[in-house]
C-alpha cells in the first residue's frame, strides 16, 4: 500500500525505517518504493538491506539514502529469500518529516 501520511499533496523527506521483528530460517530483504513506481529499491538496513536470522526479538534500522527525498507517497515490502516460516514483524516505524513549499 502506498502511504501518502494523511497529505497526498505534499512533498515529504523520508528518513528511516525501525523494524521490530524475530525470526529465523533464513533472511528477508526490505524493499521500498516511492510514488507509484514500478520498480523496487533496496533498501540499506543494518546487515546490507536484509533482516538476518533473530532468536529474540530484534530491531533494525532502515535507511533509504536518496531515495526517500522529495516524495509524495512511500511504500515499504519485506520479502522472504528463503522459505523464512517464523519470522515475526512486530513494529514498523516511519520517521518522515514534511517539506516546505518552495
Amino acid at each position: 500500500k502506498q502511504l501518502d501520511f494523511g497529505q497526498p499533496n505534499v512533498r515529504k523527506k523520508v528518513y528511516k525505517a525501525y523494524i521490530t521483528y524475530k525470526g529465523g530460517e533464513g533472511n528477508a530483504a526490505v524493499y521500498y518504493k516511492v510514488d507509484s513506481s514500478d520498480s523496487w529499491a533496496l533498501a540499506n538496513a543494518d546487515s546490507g538491506g536484509y533482516l538476518n536470522n533473530a532468536s529474540s526479538i530484534t530491531r533494525a534500522e532502515v535507511t533509504f539514502g536518496t531515495g526517500g527525498n522529495n516524495v509524495y507517497t512511500f511504500a515499504l515490502k519485506i520479502e522472504s529469500l528463503n522459505p523464512v516460516k517464523t519470522l515475526e514483524i512486530h513494529d514498523i516505524t516511519l520517521v518522515y518529516r514534511i517539506k516546505s513549499i518552495k
